[in-house]
């Protein structure tokens, strides 16, 4: 405000005094409202509208946000509109959220426009943010929103109307679907398309044997809905129908591109690393995929990424060479064939790839029959094999140790030769 100053003129005049000003309690809510000459435009500070849902023939919430810069005392009117075209406004709106008490609880509706009057004791305070909820039913048809006004009448004080900001933006898949009566025809589930003509979604038609629905009709009213073929199956469009996907196996230096959408399977050259002396081992697990896998040919066992040439190492006595295989080079190991008790192998396998290790008696052990037995001397004797009971040991050498039918003995008393 300006200064405010008092003068007096006449016979003894006094100049201008700087006059104080009245610190009262505020007014309308003003922290400065007393003082003389101060002014303020009455106006809402936040006037913001929003709903929950756009689609027609629905109950929909209403969330008005509200906040004045003058306190607004019992008796003031509140009046927001225009609800174009929502249907089914009784008399009464019972409202709900923070600001709802200020009004009793309750708005009236009229033409369109909701009326909600400060109640008894109840005080609207400047500068503090009201949320009050109304519900409303949405119409039958689709709509762009209204403009939306809120205005107060109060004995004192009024506010002029200040048009309500929309959310704006995409809610619930429509856009601007938060601005009030903003109204939509719900999205029609998958398979199915809106038909003006019943208000509603009604199936595709045209979905071919073995087949599902993957997307509504695009746009809502054509019925074009998106279908896809069942597994093992692909949409073949020459025929606008799904045909059996392709199950012949490939050859071994191919890989089976499968079956799409689109496309029948089909075999395709492998392209991946193939090592020397190597060759395509087929499939084997990697459809649809040009990294085929490979084995290392005869002779070859893989070394990382290469073959290498198996080898033929000379076995110990007591050892056999296994077999190489394309995963592992050849190795000497033990012979399992079976030998009696008190024996040891004395040869290693022959050929050296057979399991057959030939035995002879340990030493001090003596032969009965055809097992080795300790004698009950304990006298001990150095290692012969068995034939050595029949034979002398020059010719059972000469023999290679082959092994005579059973002979019985004992010690040193064997018969002699035949």
């Amino acid at each position: 405000p300006p200064p405010i100053v008092a003068r007096s003129s006449g016979t003894a005049s006094v100049g201008d005094t700087p006059v104080s000003l009245d610190h009262a309690p505020d007014r309308f809510g003003l922290a400065n409202g007393s003082w003389a000459l101060y002014t303020v435009v009455p106006t809402f500070n936040v006037a913001s509208i929003g709903q929950d849902t756009p689609f027609f023939n629905r109950s929909n919430t209403i969330s008005l946000t509200l906040s004045s810069n003058i306190r607004l005392s019992h008796g003031a009117l509140l009046t927001v509109g225009n609800f174009s075209g929502a249907l089914r406004l009784p008399p009464s709106a019972p409202l709900s959220g923070s600001g709802a008490s200020i009004f009793g609880g309750e708005g009236a509706w009229s033409g369109g426009y909701l009326s909600l009057s400060v109640a008894v004791g109840q005080t609207f305070v400047s500068n503090t943010v009201l949320i009050v909820e109304f519900a409303i039913w949405n119409p039958s048809d689709e709509q762009p929103s209204p403009p939306l006004l809120a205005s107060s009448l109060g004995a004192q004080v009024s506010l002029p109307p200040v048009t309500l900001a929309a959310p704006g933006g995409w809610h619930r898949g429509v856009e601007g679907g938060a601005d009030v009566l903003r109204i939509w025809y719900e999205p029609c589930p998958v398979g199915a398309y809106l038909d003006h003509s019943v208000r509603g979604c009604v199936p595709c038609t045209g979905l071919p044997l073995n087949s599902s629905y993957i997307t509504r009709g695009v746009p809502r009213a054509s019925n074009n809905c998106t279908w896809r073929c069942d597994k093992s199956l692909w949409r073949n469009g020459s025929e606008w129908a799904c045909t059996l996907c392709n199950s012949t196996d490939c050859e071994l230096d191919e890989f089976k591109q499968m079956c799409t959408f689109h496309s029948d399977a089909k075999c395709l050259p492998c392209t991946s690393y193939l090592a020397t002396n190597a060759l395509w081992e087929g499939q084997n697990g990697t459809f649809d995929s040009p990294t085929c896998p490979w084995v290392c040919g005869a002779g070859f066992y893989r070394s990382g990424r290469f073959c290498a040439f198996c080898s033929a190492p000379k076995c110990p006595v007591g050892h056999y060479r296994s077999a190489c295989t394309p995963l592992s080079d050849a190795r000497c190991v033990p012979c399992t064939n079976a030998r009696p008790d008190n024996s040891v192998y004395i040869t290693n396998g022959f050929p050296p790839t057979a399991n057959n290790c030939d035995w002879g008696c340990s030493a001090s052990a003596i032969c009965a029959g055809r097992v080795c037995a300790r004698p009950s001397g304990g006298l001990g004797e150095s290692l012969r094999p068995i034939a050595a009971c029949t034979l002398d040991e020059e010719e059972a050498a000469s023999r290679e140790f082959r092994r005579p039918a059973p002979q019985t003995c004992v010690g040193k008393a064997c018969p002699p030769k035949q």
